[in-house]
């Protein structure tokens, strides 16, 4: 063994393989296979669930532009209702 005044030994890797074993996850995982289910699901699952989120964040800014029109139509129509009440 060498001794070095600077050099520092680096600590050893933490090693740990649970021992735990899941039976409602190993249901889950052979449904699965006997389903045809396998990674593909998971990608066409979440290209679906994209799809989908962008779809209402889409719409739901549709909604504001013809909130925040449909209130200013409202102003609109109630300055000028108003205005024609104070000119007469």
């Amino acid at each position: 063994m060498k001794i070095t005044f600077l050099k520092r030994r680096k600590p050893k890797k933490f090693r740990y393989k649970a021992r735990f074993f899941d039976e409602e996850k190993e249901r889950r995982e052979r449904r699965r296979q006997e389903m045809g289910l396998g990674e593909d699901h998971k990608i066409e699952f979440k290209s679906r669930m994209h799809s989908t989120w962008k779809y209402n964040r889409e719409n739901e800014r549709k909604r504001k532009k013809q909130a925040e029109l449909q209130t200013l139509v409202y102003i609109a129509a109630i300055g000028l209702l108003i205005y024609y009440l104070l000119i007469r």
